[in-house]
């Protein structure tokens, strides 16, 4: 099946802008005159003007003067393109080009979807959408633009929502790295844990030990609160946070082992992400506070798919032991919170002003470690070892033609997205906005996409089936 052409990064960096650079990659998609991409170019486009959106409500709150918005004065655009499965940021002359890639964007926004749908075709179609993201986003996704027509027949109005906001978090994410380079990390309180400051706090602590020992624990862990603790988010599977009160501006700030420095700057970005999303709400900070429940329910699904993602990349070329700049998510989200609720209390908000009880549940359900076990279980049956290589291999790259591919993986994907685009294709109900017609094609989905995964238990289907069910255990925050 035929795609667009990939992006050619060196090429883009000798433009002299990032406009001419963005301009050239949109005029290539455009030229292009297959009519078997013709849906394809059609959402390509709406997905580019919500990228752009989100670029020019950058530039409008760079505009206002306030105290909140982060201001970066940097010549940035936007492009989709087809990137290898990846989303950066590069140098342009003056300026800053962010390429956003297309199957890496489309399987994550689709995932995201049909994932906040109580359906069970829906859940199957988004454990496919999962398994495409974290094994394949740099392959073509063939059916992606069908399943997004799909999509904006069902929920029009949520797949719009979803897909700002993806686009969102992922340029401004981008843009994070472009401010650290050139305003620096100041807004994110995390301090490094140098060998001086582990030191330096060990002697401080055991100083204190010594002074109150004699009045007992509870007056030494007393003092001891007074510069150091621990920040827990919701979960208590996981690693926690070491916090300790700076004494130079006497902040509270979160403390980064020196084995992770390297994770520093994909924290600060993820900060910035968040800080900018609300920046450019338009609304007062009380009122975006409110409305958080729903957005960290969408950067938690991301951030999970992004964290798996790197984990059977690293399997997929061997590297299992090897580092990455990439925290897990659930420490990325534990930063983001961490921040969030100090922005609240700064403005004088009281902790109520988020909704943390509905999205805790959500929270302790999807970061759980038996889930965290399922999850791994299930990619590492998607890929397969080289027995010459001893090496695991993806079951992926679907070839242009799915009959020439008869690996496990991508031979459920034919079945279950073949499914349903069948379904859709001869659906007497394609097309309609009634709500009673929409009710009836997911009812055909239903019928048909969940017979397709399930009349044959075998291998094929193990993937998607447990998939499935450990999303349906989620108790979703975005309705």
């Amino acid at each position: 099946m035929p795609d667009f052409d990939d992006i050619d990064l060196d090429l883009l960096r000798e433009f002299s802008s990032p406009s001419e650079a963005a301009e050239s990659v949109r005029a290539q998609i455009r030229s292009v005159e297959n009519p078997e991409l013709e849906n394809s170019k059609l959402w390509h486009e709406q997905i580019q003007a919500a990228l752009d959106h989100a670029m020019a409500l950058f530039v409008d709150a760079n505009r206002v003067e306030d105290d909140f918005s982060l201001k970066l004065d940097a010549d940035i655009k936007v492009v989709l393109g087809s990137n290898g499965g990846n989303c950066v940021c590069i140098r342009v002359a003056q300026g800053y080009l962010v390429v956003i890639d297309r199957t890496y964007f489309i399987s994550l926004l689709l995932y995201l979807f049909f994932a906040a749908r109580e359906r069970d075709y829906a859940r199957h179609l988004s454990s496919w959408c999962f398994l495409h993201h974290c094994l394949a986003a740099d392959r073509p996704f063939p059916l992606g633009s069908l399943l997004l027509t799909i999509a904006a027949q069902i929920q029009a109005g949520f797949l719009s929502f979803v897909t700002e906001e993806l686009a969102k978090f992922i340029v401004y994410h981008e843009i994070g790295h472009v401010y650290q380079e050139k305003e620096g990390s100041g807004y994110l309180d995390m301090t490094k844990l140098t060998p001086e400051l582990e030191d330096a706090l060990r002697m401080k602590i055991d100083a204190v030990i010594a002074e109150k020992s004699d009045f007992g624990d509870e007056a030494v862990g007393v003092e001891l609160t007074k510069f150091v603790g621990e920040f827990r988010a919701f979960h208590s599977s996981w690693s926690i946070f070491q916090t300790w009160r700076d004494p130079a501006d006497s902040v509270w700030k979160l403390l980064l082992p020196e084995k992770d420095v390297k994770e520093f700057p994909e924290y600060a970005s993820d900060v910035f992400a968040v800080f900018t999303m609300l920046a450019v709400d338009g609304v007062d900070l009380e009122r975006s506070l409110e409305s958080l429940s729903t957005r960290m329910s969408i950067w938690s699904l991301m951030k999970l798919a992004m964290d798996y993602q790197m984990r059977i990349m690293g399997q997929v070329f061997g590297n299992l032991q090897a580092p990455t700049s990439h925290p897990a998510a659930s420490s990325r989200l534990d930063v983001i919170i961490f921040h969030l609720r100090k922005l609240a209390a700064s403005k004088g908000l009281t902790p109520d002003s988020i909704d943390w009880d509905s999205f805790g549940s959500y929270y302790t359900t999807i970061w759980s470690k038996p889930n965290d076990d399922r999850i791994k279980d299930i990619l590492h049956l998607c890929t397969m070892i080289d027995e010459e290589t001893n090496v695991p291999q993806l079951p992926f790259p679907l070839q242009e033609e799915f009959s020439d591919n008869s690996s496990l993986l991508a031979t459920g994907y034919l079945k279950v997205f073949g499914s349903a685009a069948l379904i859709w294709d001869r659906s007497e109900f394609k097309g309609s906005r009634e709500p009673d017609d929409i009710e009836k094609l997911e009812d055909e989905f239903d019928a048909g996409v969940v017979d397709v995964a399930s009349q044959t238990p075998s291998a094929l289907f193990a993937p998607s089936i447990t998939l499935s069910q450990v999303i349906s255990e989620i108790d979703f925050c975005i309705k």
